[in-house]
């Protein structure tokens, strides 16, 4: 066998060892934790008049999340968001909220709802340095029934000249399950 073919299957190999050794460790009850996130909008919104002078845009992302620790809770799970940013030009602020799905390699869900605390200064652009808070709302498997918080910060944010969105941060907080 070729090298050329031997390293893609021990690529493989290595890599199905270590997702179902990470998926089959049962997970704490409740702990404290940081993640990092990178998120990808596949498909920009054009802006939505709302009537008194405010600009809506709804914003969808694939995204992935990676532990602190390199293990543990949320480490390698995958999802999608969807969140609206309304802006008002008049004041200079917008507010952003949304909701995520995130999935195990197991198949276990994590719901989590996201808001700014109330209306925000912005510029035009990316909101690199956004804080908001999130809210774990349930899951499933696993995850049922979890509650948690956590503070979510946008490190960098980039935007194409197409309308791409480009995100990546971090989020810091705790989780509890029944």
């Amino acid at each position: 066998m070729s090298r050329s073919r031997i390293a893609p299957l021990a690529s493989a190999a290595f890599l199905a060892c270590c997702v179902t050794g990470a998926s089959a460790q049962e997970l704490p009850r409740s702990g404290d934790f940081t993640v990092y996130f990178a998120h990808v909008n596949p498909a920009p919104f054009g802006a939505v008049p709302v009537g008194d002078g405010t600009i809506a845009f709804a914003l969808t992302y694939i995204t992935g999340s990676v532990n602190a620790a390199g293990a543990g809770f949320m480490h390698d799970l995958r999802g999608r968001c969807i969140g609206l940013l309304t802006r008002n030009p008049a004041n200079g602020t917008s507010t952003l909220e949304g909701h995520c799905d995130w999935q195990d390699s197991d198949g276990d869900h994590v719901f989590e709802s996201f808001s700014t605390n109330g209306p925000f200064q912005h510029a035009e652009g990316p909101m690199s340095g956004l804080q908001s808070i999130g809210r774990f709302v349930g899951g499933t498997g696993k995850y049922a029934g979890i509650t948690g918080e956590m503070t979510i910060t946008i490190s960098a944010a980039t935007t194409t000249p197409d309308g791409y969105t480009q995100v990546l941060g971090s989020k810091v907080g705790h989780y509890q399950l029944p």
